[in-house]
């Protein structure tokens, strides 16, 4: 008897808990009236008020500023490694490639040693005269020599005379006619530049040696006048045998004053002697600044 009880009390209590789980009120359950919120908020890993992760809703994306543009790209400049007022990167608008320099140009090339048979080395004259022809003053004679023993003729002069005018005032020497000798050029060209009168030489004269008095009449109005500014004090009387009012006087004086020429060991000018090649090779070296000139 007992025992029923006891089970129809248990069964009782159990009916009396399920009662109770039934009767929850309507509130606890989900609210239909209220608002569905959840498409207003963000996924998992979200924030509402921040863009996705890694994004800042108020600037660009990783890497990009939006007050600037792209990495590398600078809105007031050009590219990175491009300047709108600089040369690209290794370069100076102000100079040259590497390795070059304008405000120093590349020093000129020495003319080529010119050498004859009959112009040993040692010989006093050597360097004079493989510098004047090197320069292109002078010429050989042929068959690679130069007679440097041999006189300045007349004709030779003229030659010389007239380069040395033409260099100085970018001038051309015309060719001479077909069959004319080879100094005809050269000698319309000093008498159409005023070097000498038409009727100073004539056809025997070119070919005979010149004198001393000679070669400086002609020489001294091929150069700039520049080239006879004194470069020392020589008082008339230093050349015993001329005097500066002598005739060609005043030449001869200027040419001393220059430092062009000094006479014999006496100072003597000897004016009415010839000059051998070598000795004009000597004084042109020193007319054309090619060696210094002579000291007191």
């Amino acid at each position: 008897m007992k025992r029923n009880v006891s089970r129809i009390l248990s069964l009782l209590l159990t009916l009396s808990l399920c009662a109770g789980m039934l009767m929850v009120p309507v509130w606890a359950a989900e609210d239909t009236s209220a608002p569905d919120t959840t498409v207003a908020q963000p996924t998992e890993g979200e924030d509402a008020g921040e863009p996705a992760e890694g994004e800042d809703a108020g600037e660009p994306a990783e890497g990009e500023d939006a007050g600037e543009p792209t990495e590398g790209d600078d809105a007031g400049e050009p590219t990175e490694g491009d300047d709108a007022d600089k040369p690209a990167e290794g370069e100076d608008a102000d100079k040259p490639a590497e390795g070059e320099d304008p405000a120093e140009p590349e020093d000129p090339a020495e003319p080529e040693k010119v050498t004859f048979t009959d112009v040993e080395e040692g010989r006093w004259y050597y360097s004079a005269v493989t510098t004047i022809a090197a320069a292109g003053w002078m010429n050989g004679m042929g068959e690679g020599t130069f007679a440097p023993t041999g006189t300045f003729s007349v004709a030779q002069v003229l030659s010389v005379a007239a380069r040395i005018h033409a260099a100085a005032n970018e001038k051309e020497i015309a060719a001479a006619e077909e069959g004319t000798p080879w100094y005809t050029m050269y000698v319309n060209y000093c008498v159409e530049n005023e070097i000498i009168a038409e009727d100073a030489f004539t056809a025997e004269d070119l070919t005979r040696a010149a004198t001393r008095f000679e070669v400086l009449a002609i020489l001294d109005k091929a150069p700039a006048a520049s080239c006879f500014e004194a470069k020392r004090e020589v008082a008339d009387g230093y050349i015993p045998d001329l005097a500066e009012a002598d005739e060609n006087g005043a030449v001869v004086y200027k040419w001393y004053r220059a430092g062009i020429i000094d006479g014999n060991a006496e100072h003597e000018f000897t004016g009415t002697n010839t000059i051998t090649r070598a000795e004009a090779a000597s004084i042109l070296c020193r007319v054309m600044d090619l060696v210094d000139r002579i000291a007191e």
